[in-house]
C-alpha cells in the first residue's frame, strides 16, 4: 500500500470522496430554472442567450471598464421565462464581466437589469483586439429555454454550512439549543440553531483551516474539533451521539449546466466564505458547442436575497473555477 503523502503549504490534504451532511440539512430545496440551449430559436436581440449580441438600446450601450469593452457572458428575458420566486418576471437581465486574462475572476462583474424592453436595438458587439474570452466566437449566441424545477445540495455545491466531509460531524445540545460542527475542505464550520421542528440556523461562524497559509492536516482538523466541541462541553453543551444516526451521504452531480436560481455548483471551490449571504444569481457551465472556463470549468454569480427582491443588481458577485 502506497503511503499518504504529507501535505504540504500548497496542497491541502486528502478528504473522503463520500461527503456527507445531517439529513434535515438534505430535506433543503431551492427553485430553479434548468436552462437549456435552444439552436432551433432564432438568435434575436432581446432573446435570452449564451453569447452572441446583447439588447442594446440606446439608453444602455454596450459596457465598458477601466480594461476597455467588457464580455458578455449571458441575457436572460423574464418575459419568455417560467417565474421564478423573488426574481423579475419582466425585463432583461445581463452578465457581463472584465475582459482580462481571467476572464473577470477578480474584478467585478456588471449585471445589468433592464426593466422596459420597448426601444429600439441600435447597439452591436465591439471588436476585440484580444479577446480571451470563453466563446470561442463572441459573435455567435445560442439562444436559451428555460424550465422551473427544484433543486437540492449536492456534493459539487460545496455550500460550507450543508457539506461536510468524515473527518468530523459534531452535534451537540444545550436544552433547545444546538450546535453542529463539520469540517469541509477548507473550513472548521460552527452553526448554532434552535430546536423548532426542523433545525433553523441562526448563527454560522468558519474557523479557517489553513492559518498563515498552511494546511492542518486530518489529526490537526480532529483536535480543532475537539477542543471546540470542549469548550462547549464548558458552556453546558453536550454532545447528543443519536445525532450520528441521521448523517446521510451528499448527493453527487454537478447540478445544471446554465441555470437561473438553485444552488451554485462548483469544479473545485467556492471563493465565498462560509456564512455568506448570498445565493445563486446564475449558473454558467461549460459546454463544447458554446462556451468553456478553460477547462470545462464552470462560473456562478451571486446576489444577496435582498438586493434580488429589491431589483438592485449593483452588488453582484461573480468566481469561476475549473478542473
Amino acid at each position: 500500500m502506497t503511503e499518504p503523502t504529507e501535505p504540504t503549504e500548497s496542497t491541502p490534504p486528502p478528504l473522503p470522496w463520500n461527503y456527507t451532511l445531517f439529513d434535515f440539512d438534505a430535506d433543503t430545496t431551492r427553485p430553479v430554472i434548468d436552462l437549456d440551449l435552444a439552436p432551433e430559436r432564432p438568435d434575436t436581440p432581446t432573446t435570452s442567450k449564451i453569447g452572441g449580441t446583447p439588447y442594446l438600446p440606446e439608453s444602455h450601450p454596450f459596457p465598458e471598464d477601466e480594461a476597455g469593452p467588457m464580455l458578455f457572458i449571458a441575457q436572460f428575458n423574464f418575459d419568455e421565462l417560467p417565474e421564478l420566486p423573488d426574481f423579475p418576471t419582466t425585463g432583461i437581465l445581463q452578465l457581463f464581466v472584465r475582459n482580462d486574462s481571467l476572464m473577470g475572476l477578480d474584478s467585478p462583474p456588471l449585471a445589468r437589469y433592464i426593466e422596459h424592453v420597448d426601444a429600439p436595438h441600435t447597439g452591436s458587439l465591439p471588436s476585440y483586439e484580444d479577446y480571451p474570452g470563453p466563446m470561442e466566437d463572441p459573435e455567435e449566441g445560442m439562444p436559451l429555454t428555460g424550465t422551473l424545477t427544484t433543486m437540492t445540495p449536492t456534493f459539487n455545491c460545496k455550500d460550507a454550512w450543508e457539506i461536510g466531509s468524515e473527518s468530523g460531524h459534531v452535534f451537540l445540545r444545550r436544552g433547545e439549543e444546538f450546535m453542529t460542527l463539520h469540517a469541509t475542505d477548507e473550513h472548521i464550520v460552527v452553526r448554532r440553531g434552535t430546536d423548532t421542528g426542523v433545525p433553523q440556523i441562526q448563527e454560522l461562524e468558519a474557523r479557517t483551516r489553513f492559518p498563515d497559509g498552511e494546511w492542518l492536516n486530518p489529526t490537526q482538523v480532529q483536535e480543532k474539533i475537539a477542543s471546540l466541541v470542549a469548550e462547549a462541553e464548558a458552556d453546558g453543551f453536550a454532545v447528543d451521539e443519536s445525532m450520528q444516526e441521521r448523517i446521510v451521504d451528499a448527493p453527487f452531480g454537478f447540478g445544471f449546466i446554465f441555470a437561473l436560481g438553485g444552488y451554485p455548483s462548483f469544479v473545485q471551490l467556492d471563493r465565498r466564505p462560509p456564512g455568506d449571504p448570498t445565493v445563486c444569481l446564475a449558473h454558467i457551465g461549460s459546454d463544447e458547442e458554446t462556451i468553456m472556463f478553460e477547462d470545462y470549468g464552470a462560473a456562478n454569480f451571486f446576489i444577496h436575497p435582498d438586493d434580488l427582491r429589491a431589483r438592485d443588481f449593483s452588488r453582484v458577485t461573480f468566481s469561476w473555477d475549473s478542473a
